[in-house]
């Protein structure tokens, strides 16, 4: 007999029943496997009752106990349905509840109800390790049922841990009542095993307090009013089915631990109006706990008819998701229906959440937010091969893998308050749209960002950080890697698009309102369009350092990237030129004609100034002279004189 265990599942192995003598409990002592108690009154009628503890009833005329494992359909002929009474019993503690195997075709399903109106209580503490074990597998109304819809309903409470059993496809245990803790006791859980259905369609939550482990079979949630536990969820093998529509009110807070190949699908919707006035039929199951994994991956489905579409929602942050995610399986039992789509909608208000196994599937990718929330982060490390599309509308994703494509092949389109950054590659068309940001690397963080093939449209925001004045681009300052870009029609100077220029809160490293920079912002593609500066609008109002007046930014596009260039419009002033060392010797001096001759340079001027005195301190001019080569020359013709001092300046 083949084990059906998940390691983290705090119950035993499910061993042979001919060796297993005992079953140690989450929180409880070790129980003495216990007699089988046989149900003995045929209820023979269509429809019949019976009080479930009365000990006529029984085999032996002894009813079932806390240590007993309470066995219906195996000696006798039930009815259609078969109604167990609790009503005024108080609280009933047995082992465990059994569907025989030996269930006939004939016999109906089993009802667990109370007809007055107390409130009486069923508690299961386990019993060879199993809590409920449904043999029956006939495929016609294999059915345990607990609570019925239109009466009173007794409690079900656990008072130990052990298996939920649905042998055979067709078996089902329905829950019209919540599974919670018993008043003497708290902690215990449950594991779902077997290739049946745990159907739970209370009108409250199940409030038990162990963990839930679904290693097989399918727990389907009827009522969105009603979801698994407080403690863990724990997907290793088994599959959760929202059939209802709509858990947005009451999502699964639980942590969710993946260790086996499991499904979160839908099979249904609910209207949904559209913006365009139209509807859409949508489902849609939100959990706010974190989630991680060990091994196995996880599946998100919708076996609902053509045209819904199936949202499963992570809304919380501090995690790593290390596991395979297959979002829209084409193959298998649980593929997609023809027609019909699924989501794995992400957001969170702050901090992120991260996702490092591969996303693949033919469903999309939603980065959002709940109501009033623009804030979190999402983060792709994986090389996702995912073929439905990424929309972001709110928050930021961030594409940081190594290798392939972050999010997929499908359409990307970043709008409304989406942005989309990183440092690693995107292989699939983007659109930029209104309201839209890119900004490579993160914020606050210089980043260079892949994009195979890039659109701007009107409204669109390029968040351009610059951390150093100088060095390389994706290093110091952001750089869009591209394949090729445009701009959509749309784009005017009336709707342009923003290009901002970020230094992040401080001045950029080196930067000199004195001195003209070059920035390359897209590079390496073809830029598909007559690059018009009108339909961009340069944001400097981030960017510290500029002094107005000081310099002008402009865009260009040259060689297929987009250029940020800072032009200064300050002029510096010529070069002090060389001091000129006048010769020596004085031709003619003493006479009415003195020759001076000194060193000079092309382009310097020279005035040459004297006195006849030394002690005169009015110097007179000479002259002004341009420099013409190595040395110049002029005469001083106001002499002679008996002696006279010279000097000379040099200026442009």
């Amino acid at each position: 007999m083949k084990q059906i265990h998940s390691d983290n599942s705090p119950f035993p192995a499910l061993a042979p029943l001919a060796i297993l003598a005992c079953l140690l409990t989450l929180g409880a002592t070790q129980r003495l496997a216990a007699a089988d108690i046989t149900w003995n009154n045929g209820l023979g009628s269509a429809y019949q009752a019976a009080y479930f503890n009365a000990s006529g009833n029984w085999a032996g005329g002894v009813s079932p106990g806390s240590a007993d494992n309470a066995i219906i359909g195996a000696t006798t002929a039930l009815c259609t349905n078969a109604y167990y009474d609790f009503n005024g019993d108080g609280t009933i503690t047995v082992g465990s509840l059994t569907d025989s195997a030996t269930h006939a075709t004939s016999q109906g399903n089993q009802i667990f109800f109370q007809s007055g109106t107390g409130q009486d209580t069923l508690i299961l503490v386990g019993n060879n390790g199993y809590l409920i074990n449904n043999l029956a597998s006939t495929g016609v109304k294999d059915q345990f049922q607990f609570g019925q819809a239109s009466t009173h309903s007794m409690l079900f409470e656990l008072g130990g841990s052990g298996y939920f059993n649905q042998g055979a496809v067709s078996a089902t245990n329905l829950f019209y009542i919540g599974i919670s803790d018993s008043g003497v006791s708290t902690g215990y859980g449950f594991t779902n095993i077997g290739l049946g259905t745990l159907c739970l369609d209370a009108i409250s939550n199940c409030a038990y307090s162990g963990v839930t482990s679904l290693n097989g079979g399918t727990v389907k949630l009827a009522n969105s009013a009603c979801v698994l536990g407080t403690n863990t969820i724990y997907l290793a093998g088994g599959n959760l089915l929202a059939s209802a529509a709509n858990f947005s009110t009451n999502p699964v807070t639980s942590p969710i631990v993946v260790q086996g190949n499991s499904t979160v699908y839908g099979n249904g919707g609910t209207a949904l109006t559209t913006g365009n006035g139209g509807t859409t039929l949508i489902s849609i199951l939100p959990f706010t706990g974190t989630f991680s994994g060990s091994s196995g991956s996880l599946g998100i489905a919708n076996l609902g008819k053509s045209g819904t579409t199936f949202f499963m929602l992570m809304s919380n942050s501090g995690f790593n998701f290390t596991q395979p995610i297959t979002v829209g399986p084409t193959t298998g039992s649980l593929a997609d229906t023809s027609g019909a789509h699924s989501v794995l909608e992400l957001y969170n208000s702050a901090g992120s959440q991260t996702f490092s196994g591969v996303v693949s599937g033919e469903g999309s990718v939603l980065r959002s937010a709940g109501s009033g929330l623009t804030g979190g982060t999402t983060v792709f490390t994986g090389n996702n091969t995912y073929t439905g599309g990424t929309t972001i509308t709110n928050g930021t994703l961030l594409a940081n893998n190594t290798a392939g494509s972050a999010l997929g092949s499908g359409q990307v389109t970043v709008t409304n308050a989406g942005v989309l950054g990183g440092s690693g590659s995107i292989v699939a068309p983007t659109m930029l749209g209104s309201g839209g940001t890119l900004v490579p690397g993160s914020s606050g963080t210089v980043g260079n960002l892949s994009i195979s093939a890039l659109t701007l449209d009107q409204g669109a925001v390029y968040d351009c950080q610059i951390a150093a004045a100088s060095g390389v681009a994706g290093v110091n300052w952001s750089l869009l890697t591209v394949g090729s870009w445009m701009e959509t029609a749309n784009v005017s100077s009336a709707t342009p698009i923003r290009i901002k220029l970020d230094s992040m809160g401080t001045t950029a490293t080196g930067f000199d309102t004195n001195t003209s920079y070059d920035w390359i912002i897209i590079q390496g593609g073809t830029y598909g369009g007559v690059f018009n500066t009108n339909n961009y609008r340069l944001d400097t109002t981030a960017f510290s350092g500029a002094v107005a007046g000081a310099g002008i930014f402009t865009l260009t596009v040259a060689g297929g990237n987009l250029h940020v260039i800072y032009t200064t419009t300050y002029v510096a002033p010529p070069p002090v030129p060389p001091s000129p060392v006048l010769s020596g010797t004085i031709a003619g001096a003493g006479t009415a004609c003195a020759t001076l001759s000194w060193s000079s340079t092309n382009g310097v001027s020279y005035d040459v100034q004297y006195i006849t005195n030394i002690a005169q301190t009015n110097w007179l001019p000479l002259g002004t002279y341009a420099g013409t080569g190595a040395n110049t020359t002029c005469q001083d013709t106001n002499g002679p004189w008996p002696q006279c001092f010279y000097r000379i300046n040099a200026h442009h």
